[in-house]
């Protein structure tokens, strides 16, 4: 909660029950990054330049948070693509912050 950007796959909530957690986040309809190239071979022009400014700006967005949040584990199958071929990134499972008293590397899940 509080990552709210175009380029961040949204967190919307959670259900607990005593068997499990269930995470609910924005829905990517063309699915991740990897699937897309396994489908339809790589990116070329406009496309790729999109794909890529927009995984650069979530990243941007997610390192200049105070504390700066570090994904830990960028790669196509944690970059989401809308029906517009927007990337947003995902699957912070574990993502590492820095601490900001001495600027450390801190965990949080």
């Amino acid at each position: 909660a509080g990552l709210r950007h175009p380029h961040v796959v949204e967190f919307l909530g959670f259900e607990l029950d005593d068997r499990q957690l269930v995470l609910q986040m924005e829905y990517a309809a063309v699915g991740s990054l990897a699937a897309f190239l396994t489908g339809f071979g790589p990116l070329t022009g406009w496309l790729l330049q999109k794909i890529a400014v927009g995984t650069l700006q979530g990243l941007h967005f997610l390192h200049t948070r105070t504390p700066p949040v570090v994904h830990g584990n960028l790669r196509g199958d944690n970059i989401l693509l809308d029906t517009g071929c927007c990337a947003k990134l995902s699957d912070f499972g574990c993502n590492l912050f820095l601490a900001r008293s001495d600027r450390s590397l801190a965990w949080t899940a």
